[in-house]
């Protein structure tokens, strides 16, 4: 191969490199993070129980942010959430809205602040998904 003789045919073929590096890499960077596992994997086998109040140990309550003229408003929310074999609660989202974001939003930081008690078979704890109602009403003032 010739010998490139100046500055600017350099300049151009270094550029063009560069542009090639970098779109590979977008690229790759890209393709890996939409490979990237989530940090808890839900378990595809994880089977769906019915909620009882003894699988809690504990939640917080709903903090419910509302003006004045929301005052004496009530919903409820209908979380979905994946309880770990640790009994913390993963994939926590809305599986049926109350209707008012504000509520829903209260809901899902309640669930994903509470600490389950782990469902167990055999003696062994399981990993499995619970439909939790979340009832909230915010008093009038």
């Amino acid at each position: 191969m010739g010998k490139v003789s100046s500055f600017g045919s350099r300049h151009s073929i270094a550029k063009a490199l560069l542009g090639l590096l970098m779109v590979t890499s977008a690229t790759s960077l890209s393709a890996c993070l939409e490979n990237t596992p989530p940090k808890v994997a839900a378990p595809e086998a994880a089977r769906t129980v019915d909620f009882l109040p003894s699988d809690l140990y504990s939640i917080p309550a709903p903090v419910v942010q509302l003006d004045s003229g929301q005052a004496g408003q009530q919903g409820t929310v209908l979380i979905r959430t994946l309880v770990d074999t640790a009994g913390q609660p993963s994939h926590v989202t809305v599986e049926k809205s109350s209707g008012n974001q504000v509520f829903d939003q209260a809901a899902l930081d309640s669930v994903r602040g509470a600490r389950f008690r782990p469902r167990t078979e055999d003696g062994k704890a399981q990993a499995v998904w619970m439909l939790i109602p979340i009832r909230i009403a915010k008093a009038g003032s």
